[in-house]
């Protein structure tokens, strides 16, 4: 079993002419609290942060990386799995990992779960995070429930 990610056609395109209205929106912004360009920078970042998000190539290595870390170093977590990329069946605009059989997050806290449970899951994802900050320079995280 697979998960594939597929990137929609002209994504970065339309990213980019939504970009500009947001640049025209920072403009006004800025005029109107008297900043020349603080409102340019943060929609920059933000842009610059979503489309990152649409280079397969980068999230590719960065899960490699990741799983490296969690899975075959000493540091790894036993309750971490981390899918792995199939280089083979990846591309630009797709990216392609193995399955991982398991229960939704959203689905697991809707779920009557333990005070001892739950203060795990959440020491777990501190403990996760964490590491990659102060122990590796890098985060890695791709938070949705698809």
């Amino acid at each position: 079993d697979v998960a594939v990610k597929v990137q929609r056609e002209n994504v970065r395109e339309i990213v980019q002419l939504d970009a500009i209205a947001l640049r025209y929106l920072a403009q006004v912004l800025g005029w109107y609290f008297a900043s020349t360009d603080y409102f340019a920078h943060i929609i920059d970042e933000i842009v610059g942060k979503i489309l990152e998000e649409t280079d397969y190539r980068r999230e590719a290595v960065m899960a490699k990386r990741f799983a490296d870390y969690y899975t075959t170093s000493k540091q790894s977590i036993s309750e971490i799995a981390v899918p792995s990329v199939l280089d083979r069946l990846s591309s630009d605009h797709v990216l392609t990992l193995t399955w991982i059989h398991g229960e939704k997050l959203d689905h697991w806290a809707r779920a009557q779960h333990s005070i001892e449970e739950r203060r795990k899951l959440i020491e777990l994802g501190v403990k996760c995070t964490v590491r990659q900050f102060f122990e590796r320079g890098f985060y890695h995280a791709d938070p949705h429930p698809g």
